[in-house]
């Protein structure tokens, strides 16, 4: 299915797979990403942690908006890998603690161990 999606026109399809991690497909192929070991007290907002944590990463990579459509098309494995470890910490962060309570930046940082 996600195949089909790529093959539609995203530049990027996502899939989360919990404990396992995610998966992305682009043009230039598929990156798999691992979840780090959490243990887990609650997996309300994961999802939502997980989209905020690629939102960010997209963002610091500038691709995105309107003008950035062209280079996130062409975005490299090293990038989309980046993405998904952002997107992967910062929902491994939240199902760590009860609620809806994604990672502030200082603790993304941490989780990604980048200091």
């Amino acid at each position: 299915i996600a195949g089909r999606w790529l093959a539609a026109g995203p530049a990027l399809v996502l899939v989360t797979r919990g404990e396992a991690g995610a998966s992305a497909l682009f043009p230039g192929g598929r990156i798999t990403v691992e979840a780090p070991a959490v243990e887990v007290a609650d997996t309300v907002g994961a999802g939502d942690a997980f989209m905020s944590g690629t939102l960010h990463a997209l963002a610091a990579h500038g691709l995105l908006g309107p003008d950035a459509r062209d280079r996130l098309h062409a975005v490299d494995r090293g990038t989309v890998a980046d993405v998904l470890r952002h997107a992967v910490a910062s929902a491994a962060v939240t199902v760590s603690r009860a609620g809806a309570n994604p990672p502030g930046p200082d603790e993304l940082r941490e989780a990604l161990g980048v200091n």
